[in-house]
């Protein structure tokens, strides 16, 4: 591997190629995409794991521009063969990123789902310039273009933007959405979940179930959403999630890639610090390490930090702590001391349940997703394993590394600093610091005895 510059938090494929930057080559998850007869697909995984990267690369290859091919000619999926490179630059891609979504209401929400819309439009003004529309749908793109459509046009908007590139183009276009849900996550933390289930609903299934325009849609998300109706009837739908053995090694950094860059920017005797601190996840059979933090961890000099905790996203996390139950405290002090959790847990995740999950099964769904717990033995338990719908995995759960364990002790501490006593609060902080885990058992017991009397005299 040649030794080049680590570029950290650039999710552009264009860019890091052009400049030479470093790059962990995923391209053959393109191969995968193209032997696939799926028709839409879903892919779920932690933040940082890589989603935006993929996308971008996916953009790259498959959207029409006689300028990209040179991108890929030193890359896996250019020695496959020419069925391969006949791909490349051969589709229109309508491409939507809500990566950078944290709108506090629902009006600004609107607004935000306006200009990406808007812009996407913008970006395919070829076809309002050509002759292949008729004046009633030149009004109406026209009208996106310039925000002023109605509610029901943006809704549209997917379904009617893919007939016209296919009608411009003559070839189905790709649809690329990165980060799908975390508008619908934001929604459920900032109390506008119903209007946003509303919008979505007719957004999504108008461009990737009702579409008959569509090559191929690609979505990527942290957690895969059910129940609201997002998806409705959508029988083509396929969802690999953190389980699926298929795709698996195309998210975050597998050991030989981390060995390679061990051997690059270090030394082999790094590879017991970076598994200890970043590694230990397993996306179906294939064991992960966090590739955020294993580029922070190199580019900065191989320094071991908790360089996760401050882009992981912890809204949804922090609704754990409002309906503490015993159990829930009981697994937490068995989390924090290195040991597992057997658990059942959902791969469909309900929002509105969270509130009233006393078992903690969402919840630990959640942090499993999140990438706050990773799996140690677990098994399918019913449901259908092709469309993720109704399954549930049972078995053992527990925190994947040293950094992760420091987010946990950061979310621990900032819970009892909002809740419990000051004096409770540093004998929590100080047994933390020490693992001294009978101190801590002994003084998560007081606090729920405090809490149970609280809401007694409440």
């Amino acid at each position: 591997m040649d030794k080049k510059i680590i570029n950290i938090g650039n999710s552009d494929f264009v860019n890091l190629i052009q400049n030479g930057y470093h790059y962990i080559d995923k391209t053959m998850m393109i191969k995968d995409l193209i032997d696939s007869g799926s028709k839409a697909l879903l892919f779920t995984r932690p933040r940082r794991f890589g989603k935006s990267l993929n996308m971008s690369m996916l953009k790259a290859f498959f959207e029409k521009n006689p300028n990209t091919a040179n991108l890929f000619q030193d890359l896996k999926i250019w020695q496959c063969g020419d069925r391969y490179r006949a791909e490349q630059g051969k589709y229109p891609v309508i491409y939507l990123s809500f990566f950078n979504f944290s709108e506090p209401d629902w009006e600004q929400a609107l607004d935000y789902f306006k200009n990406v819309i808007a812009n996407e439009f913008i970006r395919h003004n070829n076809v309002y310039e050509s002759d292949v529309l008729i004046l009633e749908e030149k009004l109406k793109f026209k009208a996106i273009k310039n925000r002023s459509a109605s509610m029901i046009d943006f809704k549209n908007s997917l379904l009617e933007l893919s007939k016209w590139l296919y009608r411009f183009h003559g070839v189905m276009p790709i649809i690329l959405i990165d980060e799908y849900d975390k508008p619908l996550q934001r929604a459920y933390t900032s109390g506008y979940y119903d209007q946003m289930i509303d919008f979505l609903k007719g957004f999504y299934t108008g461009g990737l179930k009702d579409n008959p325009n569509l090559m191929k849609g690609i979505l990527t998300g942290v957690l895969k959403i059910a129940k609201e109706s997002i998806f409705t009837g959508m029988n083509n739908f396929d969802v690999y999630s953190i389980f699926s053995n298929e795709y698996s090694e195309y998210f975050g950094f597998t050991e030989e890639e981390v060995r390679a860059m061990a051997e690059c920017y270090g030394t082999q005797q790094d590879m017991d610090e970076v598994k200890n601190w970043y590694d230990g996840y397993y996306f179906g059979e294939s064991e992960i390490y966090n590739p955020w933090s294993v580029l922070q961890y190199f580019a900065k000099g191989r320094i071991s930090e908790a360089y996760w905790l401050s882009t992981s996203g912890n809204d949804i996390i922090h609704t754990m702590f409002k309906n503490v139950s015993v159990r829930m405290l009981e697994d937490l002090t068995t989390l924090v001391q290195g040991k597992s959790i057997m658990v059942t847990i959902p791969v469909d995740i309900v929002y509105a349940d969270l509130e009233k999950d006393t078992s903690g099964s969402i919840l630990y769904a959640v942090l499993l997703m999140t990438g706050y717990l990773k799996q140690v033995n677990a098994k399918r338990v019913g449901g259908n394993k092709r469309t993720g719908r109704g399954v549930k995995f049972r078995g053992e759960f527990m925190i994947p590394n040293k950094e992760i364990l420091e987010v946990y002790q950061v979310e621990i501490l900032e819970y009892f600093e909002r809740y419990c006593r000051p004096d409770m609060t540093d004998v929590i902080q100080e047994a933390i610091t020490a693992n001294d885990v009978d101190t801590l058992q002994t003084e998560l017991s007081r606090f729920l005895m405090q809490s149970t009397s609280n809401s007694r005299e409440q």
